[in-house]
């Protein structure tokens, strides 16, 4: 789901040269489940309306971050944990053609397909949705679809 936290994730993980892997909230638990093992993800930040599908897979995903009050038992505060990160920049070289994302599609027809999207491809979506609404450094942009 959209949450302030989303974007520092999304493009702390970027930074940091991982592989975002960004997943449809509408997602059951065994496609979940198959995303984060088709992908290999290690690492996974969630939300309170995730904790009954995420309960289902934790042996599969090392590292759990909880987004919000009330921390499951099987994962850690994500608000605990930003406390111990650092502000400096990573000394991570990130070049156009490095993996950045893997995004999946909707599943309508089965499970998921994996779409692997290098830095290159991420900047120039950027750049086109920004041209196409034709914003400037003097403009508010409300976004209201999904991150």
């Amino acid at each position: 789901m959209n949450s302030l936290e989303w974007l520092p994730v999304y493009m702390g993980t970027l930074k940091s040269g991982a592989i975002a892997v960004p997943l449809n909230y509408r997602y059951a638990a065994d496609e979940i489940k198959y995303c984060l093992e088709l992908a290999e993800v290690d690492t996974l930040v969630f939300g309170e309306e995730f904790i009954g599908r995420i309960e289902d897979i934790v042996p599969q995903v090392k590292r759990l971050y909880y987004v919000g009050e009330r921390c499951p038992g099987f994962a850690e505060s994500y608000d605990a944990r930003i406390g111990h990160f650092t502000p400096e920049e990573p000394r991570v070289r990130i070049e156009d053609a490095d993996l950045g994302a893997i995004y999946f599609s909707s599943g309508t027809t089965g499970f998921p397909k994996a779409i692997l999207h290098r830095h290159a491809s991420l900047m120039r979506a950027a750049v086109t949705e920004q041209k196409h609404h034709g914003q400037t450094h003097d403009d508010n942009f409300l976004c209201i679809p999904p991150l």
